[in-house]
């Protein structure tokens, strides 16, 4: 079978290829600049570390985020506010990122329940 010149086997073969490349990572949100400015990771650290402070030493990671984003409204930097192609934002990525180094500093717990944030008083001599 043949369609404009091309056989059905060879239009199989390029789209079976087609699907096999890698997809390109696509960038949206204001600016839609990942490789702009972003907030530094130590001012994520530092908020993790207040919020936690303020709240007896352990918080749901959602109310951190949420107060996080209160935070630094209108203060993030346009690589903050852009989306990867999976459509998650770059701020929220890198205050994970943050969270992972300060657990491997000793200062949070790396052992907290799933969703949960919480200081290792052992360490930080709470």
């Amino acid at each position: 079978m043949e369609f404009i010149g091309l056989s059905l086997d060879t239009i199989v073969g390029d789209l079976n290829q087609v699907r096999k490349e890698p997809k390109p990572r696509i960038v949206r949100g204001q600016g839609a600049d990942y490789s702009g400015k972003r907030t530094p990771l130590r001012v994520f650290e530092e908020l993790i570390l207040e919020y936690l402070t303020s709240m007896g030493g352990s918080a749901k990671r959602r109310y951190l985020m949420a107060w996080v984003e209160k935070k630094l409204r209108g203060r993030f930097q346009p690589g903050d506010l852009a989306t990867y192609g999976d459509g998650k934002v770059v701020w929220k990525i890198r205050l994970s990122q943050a969270r992972r180094q300060l657990v491997q500093a000793g200062r949070l717990r790396g052992d907290a329940p799933r969703g949960v944030w919480a200081l290792d008083n052992l360490r930080t001599g709470g």
